[in-house]
């Protein structure tokens, strides 16, 4: 824990007691004004997300400004569950918080649309559900979201690309299609991402359709050449496909879950670190 931190911790032992309003006359508490504390705890949630339930017993008015940090980034996956225990009452209340979801095959008793429609502000969505039902097509067709993780071909259907869902995509700039193999009929959908400037595709899709996706989608400046490792984020030792040259693409590894965890919380992930490779390499282009 960092050590302003400690300090806070240090500071919040001194105001807990039977009452918020009803303390012994001798006890000492420091006095700040509401607004300055609720900036305090919110700053303290926010940078130390681990230790955030310590803040959460300190007073109920604490508790309420630090949901929201909490409810901020979801992970929903049988590889890891962020936040470790909630309840229906408390999605409901504080899930208009929620700006990062991941969601997978295992996510409780709820429906994908159901957690989409309790989380409405949702920016940055993976959904690695597999098919996609028709009340989820409509949830996301609300959302305004900026990052997507998804398997594209269940959207390919000119029956589930609405003008709704379609507007849905105009602001997406991130996209990963979720480890799917994909031919170019199965994801004619890109060309209604018009905001799109970074793409991850599976390292086995055929060079064919990655050349079709360069031709036809206009504004990319990253494409990851993606696969899954359990070491963690950097560059396969392969590198991308020979027969394609274009120093857009990058050829990276990563631990799913986690990398898409890393970039909803700040910290460098694979797209991050895509762009300081393709900008290096502009670098040298220059130089040389």
């Amino acid at each position: 824990m960092v050590e302003g931190n400690s300090l806070l911790l240090s500071y919040t032992c001194t105001t807990i007691g039977p009452s918020e309003h009803h303390m012994d006359s001798s006890t000492t508490v420091p006095f700040l004004p509401p607004e300055l504390e609720r900036i305090i705890f919110l700053h303290a949630a926010y940078t130390d997300i681990k230790n955030v339930s310590h803040y959460l017993v300190v007073a109920k008015r604490v508790q309420n400004w630090v949901m929201g940090a909490v409810f901020e980034v979801m992970v929903l996956h049988s590889k890891r569950m962020y936040p470790k225990e909630f309840t229906l009452d408390q999605l409901k209340e504080y899930g208009h918080h929620v700006q990062h979801l991941l969601l997978s095959n295992w996510a409780g008793d709820l429906t994908v649309a159901q957690y989409l429609t309790f989380c409405p502000n949702i920016e940055n969505l993976a959904l690695w559900t597999g098919v996609y039902s028709d009340d989820t097509i409509q949830a996301i067709s609300h959302l305004s979201l900026k990052r997507l993780s998804i398997d594209i071909t269940q959207l390919s259907e000119p029956d589930i690309l609405t003008p709704q869902l379609i507007s849905a995509f105009a602001n997406i700039t991130h996209l990963d299609l979720a480890n799917a193999i994909l031919m170019w009929t199965q994801c004619e959908a890109l060309i209604h991402f018009r905001s799109l400037t970074h793409l991850a595709i599976f390292y086995a899709t055929e060079t064919e359709v990655l050349k079709t996706i360069l031709e036809r989608v206009e504004g990319l400046k990253v494409i990851i050449w993606l696969s899954g490792s359990i070491s963690g984020l950097g560059e396969t030792p392969e590198g991308a496909p020979e027969e394609v040259e274009d120093i857009r693409i990058v050829a990276l590894e990563c631990s799913y879950v986690k990398d898409w965890e890393d970039g909803a919380r700040g910290e460098e992930d694979m797209w991050t670190l895509s762009d300081k490779i393709v900008e290096a390499r502009r670098e040298r282009s220059q130089i040389s």
